[in-house]
């Protein structure tokens, strides 16, 4: 799409009111002012954008030429019982004689016809239904299978004999050209073999819509186009619908430089700019917490008994190459813990058991409990985390027997880097900083950070939402975060009991800090964008609402910022204006709305991770409620710095940190939940999670 008709699918896109009958024709007017690059800031960069509105299209599927309406195929209804010979005979054109052969087309047009299908023998006396699940490479006279003898030989026998010496059928195999189908009772169960002609199709069990087979996006779009430009097709201009040319618009764009960050081995450290990255061996961080021989392992294991040796090899090169790496960067740790301890899984199923070995386990006082699991997506990581966190009050640190067997060894190349991840997040855990920023945004002024989410249940799943608020406490850093979580109506998108939990993380930032903030910044994702206005204006009042329950006239200036992800909106660097030959758009790529637009609000497109395809999927930021007067380039240059400051992360994110640490915190109260469902527990109780200035979430 050429530029002009490009700007005006993106107006539509993100227009929050649905333009009426009198309004269409204005909007999709040009609007060649929509998207204007930031000048000087680093460079101009020309990007292609491809909207979501065009990729809307490509999801339509309709033949208007052929009059055909949607191109979705409806499974035939079967009024009666059918034998398969004469379902393919009627519905794939395919003539099955005695003497007659599938060719490769025939046989694949078959096999995608009758897959998946419900299916009855006819040879014998049966009431089993058999799902196909394809057809046998070989012919009937040609397919061989072993069998047992009687006498506990085996051998290969072909299945026309099978049917006529051994089992005695009387029913003749005629089409001994074709191939037999493939049947199963069920998933994974073992394939039985049974010629074509001896399986007929139920009647009540093939009224389903069949499979529907889309056709590509390109074909989909060419559809599309052509219908747009038939003369007796749509009649187009009865819609008052912009012509749609089928061309990407090249729009200007910013991009920010990387932020300084101070690190404790160094006075400063500048991310690499193409990829926004930096490298954390042999530096320390900025803040380490030591940890010395306080810290255990505790192996959950399937089998029920230790090996002979135990710690076994692994294990203990695992606990030295840990200790080393977490030396390294700044956390005095132990090569020996102070205990390794081969626990069964089957605890996770015994709520008491677990609780008591949890319990022992704390009394000796270590900082942080390192939990190796030998199975992989287990279950008992809920339960684990659940008696943990919000009864035991210990900290602990999960990974994979398979990741340990994998990055043991410090000679693998790998391995400082995922030990270095560890160690990150144990350091976070325990209260420690990774980075900070060389220059503060805002100065010496006291700032609040808030990130809040909301997770919601699936469609058929009954359990509640999960809210989750994280603050920021260290000031002027804004780099630790405390979280809160509470479980609402799952209908509910806005945070119910937001006051509350504001009200809980302020007075952790005063007792800290030993005073109230000045500037509250509040970031919010996961509202969809029908109840955005509602969502907001309640979150406001319940945000002001909070600071009003504190004494005097305390009035911080609020901010209130919506990032949303989850768009089809996608950038890529255009070929032909490529100078610096990135794959990718660079971290801190801005593609910005002009004052002189529509809009009311401030809102860009940011891009401030380094993507890993060449076309990168932005975050969508709208400054909804602003009293700290905030100017475009100082709220675009905040987002860029602070995405650089993840406790858990050696490269920018694509979202800020806050809102980061408030999915995992939602993420943690959702394993809260299912694990005490799975035990008829009462969803757990908490006001304030114990662990109170930990990052426990991360």
């Amino acid at each position: 799409m050429d530029s002009e008709c490009q700007q005006q699918l993106y107006r539509i896109v993100e227009a929050e009111d649905r333009p009426t009958e009198k309004n269409v024709e204005e909007i999709i007017q040009p609007a060649t002012e929509n998207f204007s690059g930031k000048q000087g800031l680093i460079t101009q960069h020309q990007l292609q954008i491809s909207s979501g509105l065009a990729e809307s299209l490509n999801s339509i599927k309709e033949d208007s030429e052929k009059g055909k309406g949607n191109q979705f195929r409806i499974e035939e209804k079967f009024p009666q019982k059918i034998c398969v010979i004469d379902y393919l005979r009627e519905n794939c054109s395919l003539i099955c004689k005695d003497c007659d052969r599938f060719s490769d087309e025939d046989r694949e047009k078959a096999e995608k016809k009758l897959k998946g299908l419900k299916v009855r023998v006819t040879h014998r006396r049966c009431a089993q239904k058999y799902t196909v699940n394809g057809l046998t490479n070989e012919m009937t006279r040609d397919l061989k299978f072993e069998v047992t003898e009687s006498s506990g030989l085996k051998k290969d026998i072909g299945i026309i004999d099978y049917f006529v010496h051994v089992k005695k059928y009387t029913s003749a195999i005629r089409y001994q050209f074709l191939p037999c189908l493939d049947l199963v009772l069920k998933p994974g169960d073992e394939s039985i073999y049974v010629p074509i002609e001896f399986c007929e199709i139920l009647a009540k069990d093939n009224l389903n819509l069949q499979r529907i087979e889309f056709p590509t996006a390109e074909e989909m779009g060419h559809t599309i186009l052509d219908t747009i430009r038939k003369d007796d097709g749509v009649k187009v201009n009865q819609f008052q619908i912009a012509m749609i040319k089928n061309k990407r618009s090249i729009v200007s764009a910013a991009v920010h430089r990387p932020p300084q960050l101070k690190l404790g081995s160094e006075k400063e450290i500048t991310p690499v700019q193409k990829k926004g990255q930096y490298n954390l061996l042999n530096r320390r961080v900025y803040d380490s917490k030591a940890i010395d021989n306080k810290w255990g392992l505790l192996f959950f294991s399937n089998d029920p008994q230790p090996p002979p040796q135990w710690p076994s090899t692994i294990i203990q090169k695992f606990m030295s190459s840990l200790a080393k790496i977490c030396t390294e960067i700044g956390m005095k740790m132990a090569e020996e813990p102070q205990l390794c301890q081969y626990q069964s899984m089957e605890c996770f199923s015994d709520l008491a058991k677990l609780r008591l070995t949890l319990k022992n386990l704390h009394k000796k006082g270590l900082e942080i409990l390192v939990c190796v699991m030998e199975a992989e997506k287990c279950p008992g990581y809920k339960t684990l985390k659940l008696v943990a966190e919000t009864e035991i009050g210990l900290i602990t640190q999960c990974c994979l027997l398979a990741n340990v067997n994998k990055y043991c060894d410090l000679s693998c190349k790998q391995s400082p880097q995922y030990l270095a991840n560890l160690a990150l997040k144990i350091n976070a855990k325990l209260g420690g900083i990774k980075a900070v920023l060389e220059q503060s945004p805002f100065g010496n002024s006291k700032v609040f950070i808030f990130g809040g989410d909301v997770k919601f249940p699936s469609s058929n799943d009954n359990s509640p939402s999960v809210a989750a608020l994280v603050g920021s406490i260290n000031n002027p850093a804004c780099n630790r975060y405390l979280t809160r979580i509470r479980y609402q109506d799952s209908a509910e998108q806005h945070i119910n009991q937001l006051a509350d939990m504001a009200k809980d993380l302020i007075d952790e930032y005063r007792d800290i800090n030993r005073g109230l903030p000045e500037k509250i910044i509040f970031f919010r994702q996961g509202i969809s964008d029908y109840q955005l206005k509602r969502a907001v204006n309640k979150e406001i009042a319940a945000l002001k609402q909070a600071v009003s329950k504190y004494e005097g006239k305390y009035e911080p200036r609020i901010s209130f910022i919506v990032a949303q992800k989850s768009r089809r909106t996608r950038l890529e660097v255009a070929e032909e204006h490529n100078t610096y030959k990135w794959r990718s758009v660079p971290p801190g790529t801005v593609v910005e709305n002009s004052p002189n637009s529509n809009c009311k609000q401030l809102n860009f497109l940011m891009c401030s991770h380094n993507g890993q395809s060449e076309k990168s999927r932005p975050t969508y930021y709208r400054l909804v409620y602003d009293e700290n007067e905030f100017t475009l380039a100082q709220l675009q240059m905040f987002i860029n710095d602070l995405c650089y400051t993840c406790v858990r992360s050696k490269e920018p994110l694509s979202l800020p940190p806050p809102l980061y640490y408030a999915h995992l915190a939602a993420y943690r109260g959702k394993h809260y939940a299912e694990a005490s469902s799975s035990f008829a527990l009462n969803l757990p109780k908490i006001p304030k999670l114990i662990h109170n200035n930990s990052m426990f979430f991360c």
